[in-house]
């Protein structure tokens, strides 16, 4: 290779930060599995002759059985995995707020892609009547929790002429985590007494979506904050946007100063 191909070839290369593109690539490498999962067995009800497909192709049905009962339908897989691996993306969107050029031009991005989702989900529940709509998911979730850090950029630009220290990041995720533990356990550790713990009501669809906004406007917020629940990927401000600040924490503890990756090995794999 000549010198100038080579020279070229630098100048041009994107420096990637391959431990972050590795916790990335997994939740989406699962979240991808997961959502093949559940189209699959969506997708054969849809055919008139599903019933005698299944009933003519045992190993067929046998498969859509074990994904309903073993994938789709196993607590473990919600109370557990799902949160963990969702939260891994939340937290790898943190971290990825430190080399972010603008966070308000990537808010802004991901709240057109969120409203996209809602307006999507909202056609296709009226259309199949069946729920399939999101108001609060991941991409909401995300694009709230980027605006609010990038408020936070702009103020301490303005104020300060100074990047968000790390210890404020620190503070607002252990401020959100702390006051998610009080709502959801009942326990106040200020007075030391009981109180009704903030138990998620989880919504259907009936009546439709903008029918229970008519009845109850203030529903969006409350879902928004984790008191209602959706049962289409529902992600609550409490306590995973703490989960956001958790990885902007960490983002700036390794990454913001030289920007490397801290596992260089990774790039010979």
């Amino acid at each position: 290779m000549k010198r100038k191909d080579i020279l070229t070839k630098n100048l041009f290369k994107k420096e990637r930060i391959d431990e972050i593109d590795l916790l990335r690539g997994f939740p989406i490498f699962l979240v991808v599995l997961y959502h093949f999962c559940w189209s699959f067995v969506s997708l054969i009800y849809l055919f008139s002759n599903s019933q005698e497909m299944l009933f003519q192709y045992r190993n067929l049905n046998d498969f859509v059985n074990f994904l309903n009962q073993d994938i789709l339908g196993s607590d473990l897989i919600h109370t557990l995995l799902v949160p963990i691996f969702s939260g891994m993306f939340i937290f790898v969107c943190g971290i990825s707020s430190i080399f972010t050029r603008s966070n308000t031009r990537r808010a802004l991005l991901l709240w057109s892609g969120a409203l996209l989702i809602t307006v999507c989900t909202m056609a296709a529940t009226y259309i199949s009547k069946e729920d399939c709509y999101i108001d609060f998911g991941v991409l909401h979730l995300m694009a709230f929790s980027v605006s609010i850090y990038a408020v936070l950029e702009l103020l301490f630009k303005k104020l300060f002429k100074r990047k968000v220290p790390i210890q404020v990041c620190l503070i607002i995720a252990f401020g959100i985590f702390f006051f998610s533990i009080i709502v959801y356990s009942g326990y106040n550790p200020f007075t030391g007494k009981n109180f009704t713990p903030w138990g998620t009501v989880f919504l259907d669809n009936k009546p439709m979506p903008i029918d229970r906004y008519v009845q109850n406007p203030s529903a969006f917020f409350l879902e928004a904050l984790g008191k209602y629940g959706g049962w289409t990927d529902w992600w609550s401000i409490f306590p995973y946007t703490g989960v956001f600040f958790a990885g902007v924490s960490l983002g700036k503890y390794l990454y913001e100063e030289k920007r490397k990756s801290i596992m260089p090995w990774l790039d010979k794999i």
